[in-house]
């Protein structure tokens, strides 16, 4: 599998990864650890729980929450003496049909072994780009980024990684167009009069259809009151884009809204302003970013 389509394969799984990182400015070390362990659970279990987009679904204050919970009980398997109770009720609820903490204790190995697995099999490959753009969110000021390989617990994979490194890889940089202009990258959205849609709502949307797709979203502006009826997208690559229209017009379904989607064709501009200023876009960092 290309690493574009397994990012796009993992999209739900790299948008509650981003929501994690740049929406709750939560630690990334410690954020991959919790996603591999919700993808561990998720792949032991038997029943077709979808315990990422569960998390997914709930405020930004309750995904804290099971995020806090989520690390506390990684810390309680880690330990030897791991208690059959721990304080993480929003969590216990939603595993409870997976598994009971008596079974996380009674396979500790096990399940340290399964979660280092998806670290590195995993969320290094699906998250990378993510990480670099949490870096360049952050002024490339030091943080607590990790790169591979990694080990959770007591069950050694390979060699610890130091904190304050950042997955760099040369062939594939945030921002990616491959030397194409953005015109040559960008997506028209039409939306339906009397159906407003915010751009939280596209992003969240985009992110979760297509992973980490979209470089920049630019709405329209307009007068308070008035509703936004276009919007812009830069998708990261012609692929993106081609994947995105479907080859020419494509319709999509936002909150039980329509969208249209299309190849954005720059109109030429006359001598008077040609040079004048267009508003920014608005960055990745910003728009996928949760809801205060």
């Amino acid at each position: 599998m290309s690493e574009e389509d397994f990012k796009v394969f993992h999209g739900i799984d790299r948008m509650l990864f981003t929501r994690l990182v740049i929406g709750l400015g939560r630690d990334p070390a410690e954020s991959i650890q919790l996603m591999a362990f919700l993808l561990w659970l998720e792949r032991t279990a038997r029943n077709g729980v979808h315990l990422v987009d569960q998390v997914l679904s709930l405020p930004p204050q309750s995904v804290n929450e099971v995020a806090d919970e989520a690390a506390l009980c990684l810390k309680c398997i880690e330990n030897e003496h791991f208690p059959v109770v721990f304080v993480a009720p929003t969590l216990t609820k939603m595993i409870s049909s997976l598994v009971s903490p008596v079974d996380l204790r009674r396979n500790r190995v096990n399940v340290l072994r399964g979660v280092n697995k998806c670290v590195n099999e995993v969320c290094f490959r699906a998250f990378d780009d993510i990480l670099r753009l949490h870096r360049l969110s952050a002024g490339a000021a030091p943080t607590a980024v990790v790169s591979g390989p990694m080990q959770v617990g007591s069950t050694r994979v390979s060699s610890p990684t130091k904190k304050g490194e950042v997955m760099e890889d040369k062939d594939r940089a945030v921002g990616e167009g491959g030397g194409v202009h953005p015109d040559e990258r960008t997506i028209f959205l039409t939306f339906s009069k009397g159906y407003p849609i915010s751009e939280q709502e596209v992003a969240d949307f985009f992110s979760r259809k297509f992973g980490d797709s979209i470089e920049s979203i630019q709405m329209q502006e307009v007068a308070s009151g008035e509703q936004v009826l276009y919007s812009k997208l830069v998708a990261r690559s012609l692929r993106a884009l081609e994947t995105i229209v479907r080859g020419g017009r494509a319709k999509y379904n936002i909150n039980g809204k329509h969208v249209w989607a299309r190849k954005y064709i720059k109109k030429k501009s006359s001598s008077t302003n040609k040079n004048s200023p267009s508003s920014p876009p608005i960055t990745a960092a910003a728009a996928f970013s949760s809801n205060p």
